[in-house]
């Protein structure tokens, strides 16, 4: 995009009403009136937004990954709480019978509280998605944490298993309802809430393989390491500054060629190319 010449797009807007100089605008037997609006596309200043941007939400998200590791930790502990609760409440009922019997959440949802008040007092503006960054971050650690698990499981050949297949079939067939596509906000937990809620029970695998199925282990195993992937993404994102040096060098030197005078050579090189050349937009 750096090395891309400067070019002229002609954006051609319909005017609103067809008359003029006296007619009616709603004559159908008028012409429609357009207005063409040339404008000035210099790919080096949008390679540099788009850096400024990407600079932006990865600060942000070395945050939002300190609010995902945070609540992450919080998750056990408000599902076993909220047990000890219902089994006070209930006489000393098992946490079988409640299982079946709940109807509420498994734990307490604190990821999108902590986030708010993680930015609350901030000195500088968040993003305008910061929200829904945020929601994409922890749902895409959850499903990577999720893929991670399998896959060291493949590795050491314990896909077969019964721990490993339940995870496996318990993924694929809810992947479109929590992870694909435009989703509401907190599907990531919705999806632990599921797991966690899933009552122990017997599975039989394809090669007859028969033992017990542990959804409490499972949402355990996703919780640990979807820490690991937070950590290790929290680190990339505090590198990613460092890693445009490069590019912004490349973009000033392709700056200060350009308002020195060599980029008029190149915009009219360019300027009657496919590459380089005016581009026609319509807007009705």
């Amino acid at each position: 995009m750096i090395s891309r010449p400067k070019s002229t797009m002609i954006v051609s807007a319909k005017r609103r009403g067809r008359g003029h100089g006296g007619w009616s605008k709603n004559n159908p037997y008028l012409a429609e009136r357009w207005v063409e609006i040339p404008i000035d596309i210099y790919p080096a200043s949008l390679a540099s937004r788009i850096l400024t941007v990407r600079e932006q939400i990865s600060t942000e998200w070395v945050q939002d990954l300190d609010v995902v590791l945070a609540a992450n930790d919080l998750i056990l502990d408000s599902y076993f709480a909220k047990i000890q609760m219902e089994r006070e409440r209930d006489g000393g009922n098992t946490g079988e019978a409640i299982g079946a019997r709940a109807t509420d959440i498994a734990f307490e949802r604190t990821a999108i509280h902590l986030m708010n008040d993680n930015t609350r007092f901030q000195p500088t503006a968040s993003s305008p998605f910061r929200r829904g960054n945020f929601d994409l971050l922890y749902n895409l650690c959850t499903q990577a944490a999720i893929h991670r698990i399998l896959r060291q499981q493949r590795t050491n050949g314990e896909e077969m298993e019964v721990s490993s297949v339940f995870l496996r079939n318990f993924y694929v067939d809810r992947a479109e309802e929590y992870f694909d596509g435009d989703l509401p906000y907190g599907r990531a937990d919705d999806f632990i809430d599921e797991l966690l809620q899933t009552a122990p029970a017997v599975l039989r695998t394809n090669d007859g393989k028969t033992g017990f199925i542990d959804p409490l282990g499972a949402a355990e195993s996703i919780i640990r390491m979807r820490n690991e992937v937070a950590m290790e993404w929290k680190e990339t994102m505090a590198r990613v500054q460092e890693d445009h040096t490069g590019i912004r060098q490349a973009l000033l030197t392709d700056s200060m060629q350009y308002w020195g005078g060599e980029g008029e050579e190149g915009i009219s090189s360019g300027s009657g190319d496919d590459d380089g050349g005016a581009g026609n937009l319509s807007f009705q």
